[in-house]
């Protein structure tokens, strides 16, 4: 079954099972992620530049042509992903817009080794820790 992760004036981002699916004014649906176990969250950047996806780490999609179709273990300009193992898997339960349109903050899973929220800074690419994992209970 699909589901809407987001939505914007002009795009709209949705998955079926691990899929993520960008429908875009004009043009064909593109696939713009794939998460082991389903992608939890997304948004779309306020200006619509890009799009993060989380789940199973977190793919940052850009909201240009040509739209290329996301393939595992590729390089390109069109996105990027991070913290997806296979080696050190960071399970990501919640993505958002800060103030700065440029950056995005994210919430890993109190169970998992790196809980806490980081922000992820678009340009340039990098991410860096906003509050500490929480060692009580």
């Amino acid at each position: 079954m699909e589901r809407v992760l987001a939505r914007s004036e002009h795009y709209a981002v949705s998955h079926e099972f691990e899929v993520v699916f960008l429908d875009r004014p004009s043009g064909p649906r593109v696939v713009i992620g794939d998460f082991y176990g389903d992608p939890i969250a997304a948004v779309i950047d306020c200006r619509e530049r890009w799009v993060a996806a989380v789940g199973c780490g977190i793919i940052l999609y850009r909201l240009r042509e040509p739209f290329t179709p996301y393939e595992y273990d590729k390089k390109t300009k069109q996105w990027w992903e991070a913290l997806r193992g296979p080696e050190d898997v960071w399970w990501i339960k919640a993505v958002y817009q800060v103030e700065d349109d440029n950056a995005v903050r994210f919430v890993v899973d109190r169970g998992d080794k790196h809980a806490g929220v980081y922000q992820l800074d678009v340009d340039p690419l990098s991410i860096s820790r906003v509050i500490p994992r929480d060692n009580g209970a």
